[in-house]
């Protein structure tokens, strides 16, 4: 009988996971942070790990570092969960000897299931000497690595605050590698941001896979529910702290704390179900994170985006009935920036959230897209080429077709301030540059999820 640790720090993601495997006839020990990791691995000798990447006391890439230099584990198969915004962590997973990295957010049990088989081959392969250069499954490892010998695929630049006339030095990844698919639009040359090709998968390795429990996944949602009041209160409580404390000595480790607590709602959405809370509050997590790498980033938008981010969740567990099923592929997000540079930055920003967008190359085209089709939300320089953001956004409403679909201005942080005024934004979202990128793809993921839930609650 197979042995499995989990490294998990979420009782919740953990109890949901450690059901499902001993369902599947596996011996299932787990461990809630990475330093009992690292305990438990050395005396309990499990034949796979499913690591958490971010835990408290020890993170999943110092467990997976002291599996693989351990001499008596260093070929113990390893399967990460991480979130797919998260480069860099995901990058040292895979530097490090991760056989698996899957999303968390997103990841099925039968997905799971076949990628814990995959790193047991991989495992069995190392051991017996033979080499392999076979490329993860794309629609099992969102979180895919390509043939030995390439970098790690990284579907977005490590470090890309914003468009290159404002940070150049922004851009150490290139934007060549990550591929747009040009299309184009009626009369037009619009580019489409698409996902880039699926890798070829490798011969799929039978693994035990249980049956679906409904009673157990409608338990598991029903507690995750249940819990709802609580959950948004403490994420609640904790951004007002961060977001009050500006500019004081608190501020960062108030940030870590929320990060910490919307790192837990991302996994407990996952595992019960919830696609949609999961998928953004994973973006919301990355953002996150990602102020922490970057704090230089703290300021009044980055805030601002803080707060809408946790007034688009509470909607979210308001409208909770809104996940079952199937869920409609979002309009397109018009792009208007008058830079072609500019325009497919963000275009890549938005790819990573699964947006589709269109880019306007001036104000005269942005008038005829919005006139020939429909969109989620349009992105604009408030600085454009012949007219500015509000003079376009004006003559945008005259157009039936346009009806009331948000718009994301981009100001400039020194002009943020005057811009957020609500006589000026109405019901308009503004962010200052520089920026994250992260940042632009929640900002336009927020507004893409409220016209859903404005739509849904439209058709009931």
């Amino acid at each position: 009988m197979k042995k499995i640790l989990i490294v998990e720090d979420d009782q919740l993601v953990a109890t949901a996971y450690r059901k499902r495997f001993g369902e599947a006839g596996y011996i299932v020990e787990w461990a809630p942070d990475g330093l009992e990791g690292i305990k438990m691995v050395s005396t309990i000798k499990p034949d796979v790990v499913l690591l958490d990447l971010l835990m408290p006391r020890l993170d999943g890439i110092e467990v997976l570092k002291y599996i693989r230099t351990h001499p008596d584990l260093k070929n113990l198969p390893v399967v990460v969960f991480s979130n797919s915004y998260m480069t860099n962590l995901v990058e040292s997973a895979w530097r490090n000897g991760a056989d698996q990295c899957l999303m968390k957010a997103s990841t099925t049990t039968a997905q799971l299931f076949d990628a814990v088989g995959k790193a047991m081959q991989k495992a069995e392969a190392r051991m017996s000497g033979a080499t392999t250069n076979a490329v993860s499954v794309g629609t099992i490892t969102p979180l895919a690595r390509p043939a030995t010998g390439m970098a790690p695929a990284l579907p977005m630049p490590q470090q890309a605050p914003t468009a290159p006339r404002l940070a150049a030095s922004s851009f150490n990844a290139p934007i060549s590698p990550l591929p747009l698919r040009q299309s184009v639009a009626p009369g037009f040359g619009a580019t489409v941001a698409s996902s880039p090709p699926a890798t070829v998968p490798e011969r799929a390795v039978p693994a035990p896979m249980p049956q679906m429990d409904p009673e157990f996944q409608a338990q598991i949602r029903q507690l995750f529910l249940s819990g709802a009041s609580a959950k948004l209160a403490s994420v609640g409580d904790a951004a007002n702290a961060f977001i009050q404390d500006q500019g004081s000595s608190m501020q960062f480790p108030l940030l870590v704390d929320l990060f910490r607590k919307v790192h837990s709602l991302t996994g407990n959405a996952a595992v019960a179900g919830c696609s949609g809370i999961a998928h953004f509050a994973s973006t919301f997590e990355a953002f996150l994170q990602e102020l922490q790498q970057k704090p230089k980033f703290i300021n009044a938008s980055s805030a601002r985006t803080v707060r809408r981010s946790v007034e688009l969740i509470e909607a979210l567990f308001g409208n909770s009935e809104t996940e079952g099923g199937e869920r409609a592929k979002p309009a397109p997000v018009l792009v208007v920036t008058g830079e072609t540079m500019s325009s497919q930055t963000i275009c890549m920003a938005l790819e990573k959230a699964e947006i589709e967008s269109v880019i306007a190359n001036d104000p005269a085209q942005a008038l005829s897209l919005v006139a020939s089709g429909s969109y989620s939300s349009v992105v604009m320089m408030i600085n454009l080429p012949g007219m500015n953001g509000f003079e376009l956004c004006a003559q945008f409403q005259t157009q039936a077709a346009f009806g009331r679909t948000p718009v994301l201005f981009i100001s400039e942080l020194k002009d943020f301030e005057a811009h957020s005024n609500p006589e000026i934004l109405g019901e308009n979202e503004v962010m200052a540059s520089p920026y994250l990128l992260i940042e632009l793809t929640l900002k336009a993921l927020t507004q893409v999820e409220a016209v859903r839930l404005q739509r849904y609650s439209a058709a009931a």
